[in-house]
This record gives structure tokens, sequence and C-alpha cells, in this order.
């Protein structure tokens, strides 16, 4: 089996542009709108409306590395939960989507051997997938703390993507730990307790609202455990591109 390519996080840290007002553009990949986009279209929902309104350009979702404002993805979003209906939407699409399905983000996830390896390897990357969204890992006595912190001011939209971005990572480990594994315990960024919905997503994890961010923690014991199975047909096309530096777009 060949070796996970080295990406170096200072490498793939994706640009941010500069705004008029002197404030960053966090940028995203567009492959992080295709989990929401394939449940919208199960619905029936007018899905390129829906991206027009929140002034995204459908032309450049065609290429899943494309990069797109992130307060774009967060009114695209709010404006779908807002369609349908669905509140929890964050929640839904998030059990159903795993960060492997990722473009080349979760292509260097499937290298990985150890759950501890999965978890660096993601923390250390995601500047590579999106500049809006940071991870870290916090060391505690009962184990290790994943935390997360997306950037933006306070909307739906935000708090939709933070339960998205919350249940994938939850979701992803269940791939690896099984699908009884919960976390230790979960606490929640303020402002996401009305978006939950099903709560069953969490398993028995104590729930801690009215956060500055989302985090959950996982058990020491189980950082050693074996990946049980990994990538075969990765594109390595799509690795190196995460390696080349990125055009700064323009606002």
């Amino acid at each position: 089996m060949s070796a996970s390519p080295k990406l170096d996080v200072d490498q793939t840290r994706v640009a941010r542009a500069t705004s008029h007002t002197g404030g960053p553009i966090p940028l995203v990949r567009a492959n992080a709108f295709a989990p929401f986009v394939g449940f919208l279209n199960e619905l029936g929902a007018p899905t390129d409306h829906l991206f027009q309104r929140a002034k995204v350009p459908t032309s450049l979702l065609e290429d899943p590395e494309a990069l797109l404002p992130v307060f774009s993805g967060y009114r695209f979003i709010e404006l779908a939960a807002r369609q349908e209906n669905l509140q929890d939407i964050g929640i839904l699409v998030g059990q159903r989507a795993s960060a492997f399905d990722l473009g080349a983000y979760g292509a260097a996830l499937w290298g990985t051997s150890t759950v501890y390896e999965y978890l660096h390897h993601g923390v250390r990357l995601i500047g590579g997938h999106s500049s809006g969204t940071r991870l870290w890992l916090e060391p505690e006595a009962d184990g290790l703390r994943v935390s997360q912190y997306l950037a933006g001011p306070e909307s739906q939209g935000r708090c939709i993507a933070d339960l998205f971005t919350l249940v994938i990572t939850i979701n992803t480990l269940r791939q690896l730990l099984g699908t009884t594994w919960s976390p230790r315990e979960v606490r929640l960024l303020a402002g996401t307790e009305r978006l939950l919905g099903d709560q069953e997503v969490f398993g028995d994890a104590p729930l801690i609202t009215g956060q500055r961010h989302s985090s959950f923690t996982v058990s020491p014991e189980l950082m050693h455990l074996k990946v049980p199975y990994q990538h075969t047909g990765a594109n390595q096309r799509d690795h190196i591109r995460m390696t080349e530096s990125i055009p700064i777009a323009t606002d």
C-alpha cells in the first residue's frame, strides 16, 4: 500500500481575499456543498435558484475543488432550511455524509492508519478545504477533545454549518469505530439548540449548550485503534492540487 502524500499545512491553507472593508473573505471548496445538494435534489428543492439567491455561481460547482465564499455558503443553507422548513437540515445532511467524500481533503484522510492519525490529519489539513473552519485537539484527563470554530457573524446559516461540521465529524468516526459509538460528551455552539431536531445523532452523550464553539470528546483508549480500511482509488491529481498554491480570489 502506498504511503499517504505528505501535505504541509502551511501549503494547503486556503488563501483569503481582502474585501473592500479590509476584512478577509474565507473560502471553501465547492465539494463542501455536495452533501446538501444531493439531499435537496432528493427533496425536489429548487437548488439552482437557492444558489442564485445566495450569489453562488453555479458554474463553479462543476469543479469540486473550486473556491467559493464561505459566507455565501451559509446563506445558501439558511435559504434551503427556510425553503424546505427544515431547521435541522445540518443534522440531517451531516448524518448522511462522510468527511472521506470531501474531495482532495477526504482522499488525504483515507491514507491514515489510526484513529488519532485520522483526527490529526483532519486538523492539520482543514485549512486546505476551508479557511473559514478551524479544528483543534485538546488532551483532557478522560480523553481527547475535538473542537471546531467556524468563522463569521452570528446567523442561522453559520449555526447550521456548525452542526453539519460537528455531525459529519462524528459520523465519519462511526465509520471507523462502529455505528454504535458515541462521544463521551458534546458541547454545542450557542444558538444551535433550536436547530437540533433529532438529538439521537449524539447517542447517549450528555449535551452542554450555550458554548463559544462546538466540541466533543473521544476516549483515550480509542486513539491507537487501526483504521479498518483505507482508500485505494484516491486521485493523485487531487492530492497534488491541495499542495499547489491557491490563487487569491477577488471580492
